[in-house]
């Protein structure tokens, strides 16, 4: 082994999302303690930043659930952990896990994982495939509502579970690092105005995010008159599905209200920048990181009761933090959504600052990483 024990994180491909930016936390901090960390996956966006924070790169054609696949990439991960002499490994999607699982075995070293969304279950065989996500020695889940949720699905199956919420770095997701001048420039790219009230819906172009529950709220917010209101989705992908949001946007009529955005990198920038942030996900979200993120940012957040939202969100009368709402509900949406926007700039400020100060104390990404740490320390019996 080398003097620097090194982890191996495992994913489909390198690009930005909340499993990759959970990944490459739980690396950097490694590195941070004194390890040593590799990232591999197809090539991706989250290069630069895997690089900046003292990660090393390997690529292997990891994506894709086509069994051979899943089967051929065992021989080659076995072999970049002998190559690389690799301590433990950690993978974060299901079909690189199954090889990575199969490797780790081959190779005998220690396991991770991380349950990060609540798997659909849509078809026979379906529940075994996911059980990859706890079949390592230790299995982490991101909270409370996960671990039972994994605890119904999977009892008796796997190793070890740790509770490790996913957390925020508050000294880099904080308002007062973000200028003026560069909020009033982001609030552009995104179609408001300084009057404007400005919602933001940050995630990957995917059906499960909610894009089209957001525009039907929006046409019914746009029928009672309330042309201030303004959406911005950020984080399309060029994939058929943002052909689809545009569509449903256009025969809305809502194109003057509604910007559709190519993912950025600027993330505390682009929560800054709105008013108010949007996460009204229709399935299997067990924490979904832009909950917190919204909240570090000290921005109220409108999102639907959906996995750990209870746990993320204030919802009590006078204390709130934000507001929840049924899944697929657009009615609910656009009545949180107003809410929100009468709030005003005074009233949303209040808001969000119980949210950062909610934010900070449970979930700053300090403590979750340093628990980690142990752990994988634990594991390659060699920091203390």
């Amino acid at each position: 082994m080398t003097t620097r024990p090194t982890i191996l994180q495992v994913l489909s491909v390198l690009n930005h999302g909340g499993s990759e930016h959970v990944a490459l936390q739980g690396a950097a901090a490694w590195v941070a303690a004194g390890g040593r960390s590799i990232m591999v996956g197809e090539s991706g966006s989250l290069e630069p930043e895997i690089k900046a924070a003292g990660v090393e790169i390997r690529h292997l054609a990891l994506k894709g659930n086509a069994p051979w696949r899943v089967l051929g990439n065992v021989a080659p991960l076995a072999d970049l952990m002998r190559r690389e002499q690799v301590a433990a490994v950690h993978w974060h999607n299901r079909a690189p896990g199954w090889s990575a699982l199969k490797a780790a075995q081959r190779v005998g070293i220690p396991s991770f994982s991380t349950y990060h969304s609540l798997y659909g279950e849509n078809f026979p065989g379906k529940r075994w495939w996911n059980s990859v996500m706890v079949r390592a020695d230790v299995a982490i889940v991101t909270s409370r509502f996960a671990a039972a949720e994994v605890e119904r699905r999977h009892a008796g199956v796997g190793g070890e579970r740790l509770l490790v919420s996913n957390g925020v770095d508050t000294r880099m997701f904080d308002p007062a690092l973000v200028s003026e001048a560069d909020r009033a420039r982001v609030r552009v790219a995104m179609g408001a105005g300084q009057d404007d009230v400005l919602f933001v819906l940050p995630a990957r172009f995917t059906r499960l995010k909610g894009h089209l529950v957001a525009v039907e709220a929006m046409k019914l917010i746009a029928s009672r008159g309330l042309s201030r209101i303004k959406v911005a989705f950020v984080g399309a992908d060029g994939s058929p599905y943002v052909d689809e949001v545009q569509g449903a946007i256009d025969r809305a009529r809502l194109s003057g209200q509604i910007t559709i955005l190519l993912a950025r990198d600027d993330m505390p920038a682009v929560l800054s920048a709105s008013d108010v942030v949007l996460s009204p996900s229709t399935e299997r979200e067990s924490f979904a990181l832009v909950r917190v993120e919204a909240g570090a940012m000290a921005r109220p957040l409108v999102a639907t009761r959906i996995g750990a939202a209870d746990e993320i969100v204030v919802t009590q009368a006078g204390a709130e933090t934000g507001a929840l709402v049924a899944t697929r509900n657009a009615e609910e949406l656009a009545r949180a959504m107003i809410w929100a926007h009468d709030l005003g700039p005074m009233g949303g400020a209040e808001v969000g600052e119980r949210a950062r100060l909610h934010v900070s104390k449970l979930f700053d990404v300090s403590s979750a990483l340093q628990t980690l740490v142990r752990r994988y320390a634990i594991a390659v019996n060699s920091l203390t």
